[in-house]
């Protein structure tokens, strides 16, 4: 931490970063070749200044289109963009655990908190692999959890669910391991899309909005299987919850290829804060909506892009959507909001 901010004290910081982690410290400057070179061996010199020994036979030069090699990722800086891509034995070593983790009964918490530091590793770049982790995480932290297992292990049943989300993410999703961060995303550049969501006890509704004019809208009723699936009766407020987080399912696959592959600013706006919650950390407590969080997941992680806002559009406010919603509630007039 001292030689991070040692280093970001010597030159301005729109010119100059560092960023240090453990042991490996990492630079980026800016400018003409000149200047970046003399930045970057004034800091590195800095260093051994201060009583601090360098592997330089470990040192990376990184310039365009030159990978280098940090923690756990290899980096690529292109023309107007930065590749960040899991180092493949990082991934080979999580597949290999996963595999074999769900092959058996019980696992060992030895190697369960080895596959944890790997999976850390591989959240650090993929964000929504963060709240399986936790996932991870929590059954190491409640020994009472573990019940009859073996001293030393815990039950796989109590952390198979993160365990098949990470293995059909491996087998479906490879080519989302690497990410690509351009200069046009973080400027907010592109068309912009906003989603807007509802969903009542008898339907969903959502309508796309692009660069602000209204071109496509959903209104359906709910169907016969997603009632089986999730155990709820038609017109029971008990399933609202689930029913807000699966129209924000529904919206994002509709509409995938107006967000997943091209370069845009992709909102999404909902009355339902649960909704919004799912859509952003992933996760809920509700059991259905927690299993739509994880489609939800996998569906995000083939896009280029993320939803850049995520934001609560007051009830009263949201009409269009709501009236989508109860289009087939029974007995209800039908018509337009104007």
């Amino acid at each position: 931490a001292l030689l991070n901010r040692l280093a970001g004290a010597m030159y301005d910081v729109k010119r100059h970063r560092c960023n240090v982690y453990v042991d490996g410290p990492i630079l980026a400057a800016l400018g003409t070749t000149s200047e970046r070179r003399r930045m970057l061996c004034k800091t590195v010199l800095a260093w051994p200044g201060l009583g601090f020994r360098l592997a330089f036979h470990k040192a990376a030069w990184g310039t365009k289109g030159t990978p280098v090699t940090w923690t756990s990722a290899v980096y690529t800086l292109g023309h107007d963009c930065l590749v960040v891509v899991v180092k493949d034995t990082i991934i080979q070593a999580v597949r290999e655990d996963v595999q074999k983790m769900l092959k058996s009964n019980v696992i060992s918490i030895k190697s369960l908190r080895t596959l944890c530091g790997r999976l850390v590793c591989v959240a650090s770049l993929l964000y929504i692999w963060r709240p399986f982790v936790d996932m991870m995480w929590a059954p190491l932290f409640k020994p009472k959890a573990a019940g009859s297992a073996p001293k030393g292990c815990m039950w796989e049943s109590q952390v198979n669910v993160p365990l098949r989300w990470f293995q059909a993410f491996l087998d479906k999703h490879p080519e989302a391991l690497q990410k690509e961060y351009s200069v046009a995303e973080f400027l907010g550049e592109g068309t912009r899309i906003r989603i807007t969501l509802d969903a009542s006890v008898w339907g969903v509704g959502a309508y796309l909005e692009e660069d602000d004019v209204i071109t496509e809208y959903i209104c359906e009723p709910l169907n016969p299987y997603d009632l089986e699936r999730f155990g709820l009766e038609l017109g029971d407020s008990a399933g609202h919850q689930t029913w807000e987080a699966l129209i924000a399912l529904i919206a994002l696959r509709a509409w995938a290829d107006k967000w997943q592959d091209r370069r845009v600013v992709l909102a999404v706006r909902s009355d339902s804060v649960s909704a919004l919650t799912t859509l952003l950390k992933f996760k809920n407590a509700g059991e259905g909506s927690s299993a739509i969080a994880r489609e939800m997941a996998l569906d995000v992680a083939e896009s280029v892009y993320r939803p850049t806002v995520i934001a609560h559009i007051p009830g009263v406010c949201n009409v269009i959507s709501d009236a989508l919603s109860r289009w087939h509630e029974p007995g209800k007039e039908r018509r337009w909001p104007e």
